[in-house]
């Protein structure tokens, strides 16, 4: 019994999930330009499920996505940094606003 408990425990720490983010930002962004953008997250190769909500009247947006669940790390899969995303939306003119971990 003891071993099973010890197994059930083990086994619930090392579960990993994937973590949800949303990053706002403020700044104009065209229609050409956001899909430009999300095509540049794409590109990046880590992060998935993302989505782009916008708001042309108020120039505000939302940039939502996901990084996955990487079971082991190894020396071919890339790195990630949330600082690749700030990045990118200074490059496009952007300002970053808030970072944060959406709960499911």
């Amino acid at each position: 019994m003891r071993k099973l408990l010890l197994l059930c425990m083990l086994s619930m720490g090392f579960t990993l999930t994937a973590q949800d983010y949303s990053y706002r930002f403020s700044g104009n962004l065209s229609e050409t330009a956001q899909t430009e953008f999300l095509k540049r997250m794409e590109d990046f190769h880590f992060y998935t499920d993302i989505k782009l909500r916008y708001k042309n009247d108020s120039q505000k947006g939302e940039l939502l996505f996901t990084i996955p669940a990487s079971p082991e790390k190894t020396e071919e899969q890339p790195l990630y940094s949330i600082l690749d995303i700030k990045q990118l939306l200074l490059s496009f003119d952007l300002l970053p606003d808030t970072f944060v971990e959406r709960t499911k």
